[in-house]
């Protein structure tokens, strides 16, 4: 008799801890909840539908062949990425001209962060902390400037690195 009361004594305090140990796991597995889910991921990558043969000073191109646009961030209308979400981000412009001098830059903001010069082909990379709903695109810089071969030839891509 003794041995069965003991038995049921383990058994209750074993089945007490095993509460505990799942109501713990429970608890571990809600606070361990990645979070990455609830961020928006952002990419785009955009191209040029032909060449653009004249180029003004400061004029934005306007890269209109849309490859990939994940977030919808580009806003092909406008030529601008504009960020989804707060975080750390990555952009990239290639470009290949025509064969005569042409400079052109990356802004955020209306502020200049890279510009590249080159007579043949020229890249730009550059990771720059955003703010949700900031602006960034490519401008003409110079006042002068041969034309931008595109097609496949030039392209400017970016995407989100790191949400905040």
């Amino acid at each position: 008799m003794y041995l069965l009361t003991e038995e049921k004594q383990l058994r209750a305090q074993l089945n007490t801890e095993l509460q505990i140990a799942k109501n713990r796991l429970d608890q571990l597995e809600q606070n361990n909840e990645c979070s990455c889910s609830q961020k928006t991921f952002s990419a785009f990558w955009v191209g040029l539908d032909g060449t653009i043969n004249t180029l003004g000073e400061y004029q934005r191109i306007l890269f209109n062949r849309i490859k990939l646009n994940i977030g919808n961030g580009w806003q092909a209308a406008h030529g601008i990425f504009r960020a989804p979400s707060t975080g750390t981000y990555q952009f990239s412009l290639d470009v290949q001209s025509d064969g005569g001098a042409t400079e052109l830059a990356i802004y955020h903001n209306g502020v200049m962060l890279k510009r590249a010069f080159n007579d043949h082909n020229m890249y730009i990379s550059v990771i720059v902390n955003l703010t949700a709903g900031d602006e960034v695109w490519v401008n003409h810089v110079a006042n002068f400037g041969h034309a931008i071969i595109g097609d496949d030839w030039t392209n400017f891509s970016g995407h989100l690195l790191h949400a905040v």
